[in-house]
């Protein structure tokens, strides 16, 4: 659950083009380099997805793809359904600027004028800040993991919204800082219901959705409701191997209905219908581009809705979409009058990626020579020596408490943020490239030239992450660890117990969670590798409770009983 990105690994998909209209071309010649662009990944059987595309209002292509269920050997079409997961936080923005464009909220007013059950610190944030991503506000999808929901769990609106006014803090300062979180816009759905004294489904339906003529999209109330034309959704697991490419094909499961911040379904033609919209709403979008500036006025990247950067020298709006097996894309390029479109029913494809690609060559049809990493395609083996590659594995962390890890096979190195694995490309001794995104990765060591930290080298500045390793449990340290605990920001009780070198926390409902070692009374849950557990001791020094910390729920508080 607290995955949010694709790992790299070997999709499997059949290539299965369904027939569309292309202005002014024939189909076969015109779209030769599209099929070439995803040729890596025609495959016997296996899920796919469906890119579409359009300039100045007019469809360019609609592009089809793999299996929209396995089972049945149902082929996705430029008609399929899929669930486009947080691309529905740009419909949720758009649908607040409405309102206030008709005097019915201000984006600067606290969501405590509309909201009346909400902690002190949360209520006094502001509709903007809610919007992007500066509340400090902790993930909803976090907290739930933590609490022991699982994926597989009915989890409805309400449940989601209790869970998140139980916090009794923020992550930081409302203003001071980017931080993206599902629960400020499950927060902003209720806002709108507050607004209009209808329910969010309704009024974005007939408000928003229907005038525009998106008659395919739904925003399920329910998750076990019926919808024609959805594709299952996919997921491709680590099956354990520690090679990071080995994994597996299961059916996903979609089982939450929180609104606002996802659970989105419908199909590539009505999302490049509200994109042109978008585009066509200049006084609209120039709003919905207004990016925070938490940070010395280094710019967020994200506006209202949409994240905000540029390809090549034209401008990108975009969002992406997770949840459970599906992925999209959004993206708009307003000065190209281009809208991309991606959706895909199974995780380990990269619609961003796929999406940017075609972006490009729209941009500049002259033939693509080389494709750069798309999502999890073949590609040739980049191999760095092996006696290197084992000096850089390991876990590092950041002063955040994101965790990033970094491991290797057949030579080839890898680094693991959250659920995102990408490969790090040789430049020069120590220092690598992460693929996808060419950001420079150094490797930098300590006094007994061991390597010590990670440094991610942005354009602006330098981000560290320093190296962290496995240290053993002494047995007056058991004696003191274990014990019972209790959150009442999650209303859950840990039952903690040292088993050799791992501190297990056994829950009331969930899966038990294991922890690492690493010193100063701080523990790794070692895989996924974003957890951590921090001791606190009273001034006696005896252990009273602990907190636990992911980049997204911070200083999530436990009490000895």
């Amino acid at each position: 659950m607290r995955s949010t990105l694709a790992p790299l690994a070997a999709l499997l998909w059949v290539l299965c083009a369904t027939p569309m209209a292309v202005a002014g071309e024939d189909r076969f010649e015109a779209l030769a380099w599209l099929d070439d662009l995803l040729a890596p990944w025609a495959a016997p059987h296996g899920p796919g997805l469906v890119v579409a595309a359009s300039r100045n209002g007019q469809v360019l292509f609609e592009r089809s793809y793999g299996l929209a269920n396995l089972e049945h050997r149902i082929p996705n079409r430029a008609t399929t359904r899929f669930n486009a997961g947080s691309i529905s936080k740009t419909l949720t923005a758009y649908s607040l600027l409405r309102l206030e464009q008709a005097g019915r909220l201000d984006l600067d007013d606290s969501i405590g004028s509309y909201l009346d059950d909400l902690p002190t610190r949360l209520s006094g944030v502001t509709l903007r800040q809610l919007l992007q991503h500066t509340a400090g506000v902790k993930d909803d999808w976090t907290l739930a993991s933590l609490a022991g929901w699982e994926t597989s769990d009915v989890r409805s609106h309400e449940q989601a919204r209790r869970l998140i006014t139980r916090q009794d803090g923020l992550n930081f300062e409302a203003g001071s800082a980017f931080g993206y979180s599902n629960s400020g816009y499950i927060l902003l759905a209720d806002v709108i219901e507050a607004a209009t004294g209808r329910t969010y489904a309704d009024w974005v339906t007939a408000e928003v959705l229907e005038p525009l003529g998106m008659g395919a999209t739904i925003l399920p109330t329910s998750p076990v409701q019926v919808m024609d034309g959805l594709a299952t959704p996919y997921e491709m697991r680590r099956s354990g191997s520690r090679d990071p490419r080995q994994s597996q094909l299961v059916r996903g499961n979609v089982q939450s209905n929180v609104q606002g911040a996802g659970n989105l379904v419908t199909d590539v033609a009505d999302l490049l219908r509200f994109g042109e919209h978008l585009l066509g709403e200049s006084a609209v979008l120039a709003r919905l581009k207004q990016q925070a500036e938490p940070v010395a006025g280094t710019p967020s990247g994200y506006g209202l809705g949409l994240q905000v950067g540029r390809l090549g020298d034209s401008l990108l709006l975009h969002h992406g979409g997770s949840l459970s097996g599906y992925r999209s894309h959004l993206l708009l390029l307003p000065e190209a009058a281009l809208v991309v479109v991606v959706l895909a029913n199974v995780n380990n494809i990269r619609p961003a990626a796929v999406g940017t690609e075609i972006a490009l060559r729209l941009l500049d049809p002259a033939p693509v020579e080389a494709v750069t990493e798309a999502g999890a395609g073949p590609e040739p083996l980049l191999h760095a020596a092996l006696r290197e590659s084992a000096r850089y594995q390991g876990r590092y962390l950041l002063e955040t408490g994101r965790m990033l890890t970094v491991e290797a096979a057949e030579g080839r190195l890898y680094m693991q943020m959250g659920g995102s694995l990408q490969a790090l490309l040789p430049d020069s001794e120590n220092r690598f490239v992460l693929s996808g995104e060419a950001t420079p990765v150094r490797f930098e060591g300590g006094d007994n030239g061991r390597v010590a930290r990670l440094v991610l080298e942005l354009p602006e500045h330098r981000i560290e992450a320093q190296r962290i390793d496995p240290q053993p449990i002494s047995g007056w340290e058991s004696r003191q660890y274990s014990g019972r605990y209790y959150s009442a920001a999650l209303d859950v009780h840990y039952d903690l117990r040292v088993s050799g070198d791992r501190l297990v926390a056994r829950r009331s409902r969930g899966d038990d969670l294991e922890f690492t070692a690493i010193g100063d009374d701080r523990f790794l849950e070692w895989e996924p590798g974003d957890l951590l557990l921090t001791f606190e001791r009273n001034r006696r020094g005896r252990v009273h409770g602990f907190s636990l910390s992911t980049h997204r729920a911070r200083n999530i508080a436990f009490v000895r009983e």
